[in-house]
């Protein structure tokens, strides 16, 4: 999470959604940053060796920012986002929704014929 001030809070991890929420709630971040799955909690980053505790897989994370849209918008400008703008993030999101669906394979079922 950035909070605010650019201050970065790393290795965060929650047990359940509610716990995640209650922390969001609390702490209101700027921003939040999706990492990577490690092989142990990283509640328990520092009690482990660097063996112990890496990085095992990480989620696809897609960017979309309002501010590469400046140039096209003429109702606001920088992170501003009217709904009159907000067309521009969900077109994007079309797109890469529908991007991701045509090229990445569907997996085979498991039904026997």
């Amino acid at each position: 999470m950035t909070l605010p001030g650019d201050i970065y809070t790393r290795y965060l991890s929650y047990e359940n959604k509610d716990q995640m929420k209650k922390d969001v709630c609390d702490r209101l971040p700027e921003k939040i940053d999706i990492g990577a799955v490690f092989s142990a909690s990283p509640s328990k980053k520092n009690a482990l060796s660097a063996d112990a505790f890496k990085p095992v897989e990480k989620e696809i994370v897609i960017d979309i920012d309002m501010t590469d849209y400046n140039d096209m918008r003429t109702c606001c400008t920088e992170a501003a986002v009217c709904d009159r703008c907000w067309g521009f993030m969900t077109t994007a999101v079309k797109v890469v929704d529908n991007v991701l669906r045509s090229t990445i394979p569907t997996p085979p079922s498991n039904t026997c014929s």
